[in-house]
This record gives C-alpha cells, structure tokens and sequence, in this order.
C-alpha cells in the first residue's frame, strides 16, 4: 500500500477525533495553569508578605499599584464573563451542534470567572497585606468586588522633615499597629 494511500484512509478518523478533542482542550489548559498556581510548593520555607516584598524591593507605591491593577483585571473578567454568557445564550439559541453549544457556554465563562477569582484574591492579599486566609475576601461585599481607589481614599499623608509619607490603615503580616 501506498503511504498517501494510507494517510488517505486514516484521514476521516482522525479529523473526527480532533473535531471531538477540540472543545476541551482549552478547558483542559485552564485546568492545568490553576491547579498550577494553586500547587503548594511544600520545599519553600513560609515567607510573610513583608519578606516576599522585602525580597521584591517594593514599597507602598509599588503595593498601590498592583492593587489597582488586580482591581481592574478582576473587574474587566467579570465584564467580559457577563458579555460570554450572553453570546453563550445567543449560541444555545442558534442552530449549532450541540457539543459547539456546551463548550461555547461554558468555556469562556468558566476561564474568565477563574481569572475574576484570582483578581480578586490577589486584590485582597495585597489590601490586608497577609497571605493567610485567602479565601476571606468572600466574607464581605467590599472584597469580592475590590475598590480600585481604595488606596486613594484611605491614606493620610505625614510630613515627616519635609517628605510626604503615607500612613497606612492595615496591618502589616499579622502585626496589628496600634495608636500611641
């Protein structure tokens, strides 16, 4: 038999199969990059946020800064998240087959919720400087959707021999700052 011959008649098989993989593996690598990150690496020592931005050489600029970024990032996922549902509905309405119509309903909304989630915690590690409990930014309605400007209306500025320095209201690790 010819070679050609041969990829002729596989052809059709192969081409329904890659027509069934396709709608999963897009799933599949969102899948794999979360479990990813959610991966405890368990050789690493503990480090504190402080050591982490220490270690970074970040300061409250620099902290300000991917707080809004994570803001935004959380907010335009839940956006977009909203407009993938609606084409999802537009999609379930149309005459598609219907494997096309589940992966495109739940596909997107499934990796831009993802995206909104790791936003919004990321946002909350950053606002209470901890680590910890990653999980407690479902606790209130001020975390799950972050304040981009939070930073903006909560800092006071000290001057201290002619530099401005920001006074911040959290706390820094699990040290609670008190006032003298």
């Amino acid at each position: 038999m010819n070679m050609n011959l041969k990829k002729a008649a596989i052809l059709p098989v192969k081409g329904a199969y890659n027509l069934f993989k396709a709608p999963f593996v897009l799933p599949w690598v969102a899948a794999k990059s979360i479990y990813g990150m959610l991966k405890i690496d368990r050789s690493q020592p503990y480090r504190s946020f402080d050591v982490l931005y220490e270690l970074k050489g970040s300061d409250e600029d620099v902290i300000a800064n991917n707080y809004k970024i994570s803001c935004r990032k959380a907010y335009i996922a839940l956006f977009a998240s909203m407009i993938a549902m609606g084409l999802g509905v537009i999609a379930y309405n149309s005459n598609l087959p219907g494997l096309t119509k589940a992966s495109a309903i739940i596909s997107p909304q499934l990796i831009l919720l993802s995206v909104y989630f790791q936003s919004a915690v990321s946002a909350y590690c950053l606002k209470t400087r901890s680590f910890d409990n990653k999980l407690g930014f479902l606790k209130s309605l001020e975390d799950i959707l972050p304040d981009p400007y939070f930073y903006e209306r909560n800092q006071v500025i000290v001057k201290s021999k002619g530099k401005n320095i920001p006074v911040n209201f959290y706390p820094k690790g699990n040290e609670i700052m008190k006032k003298k």
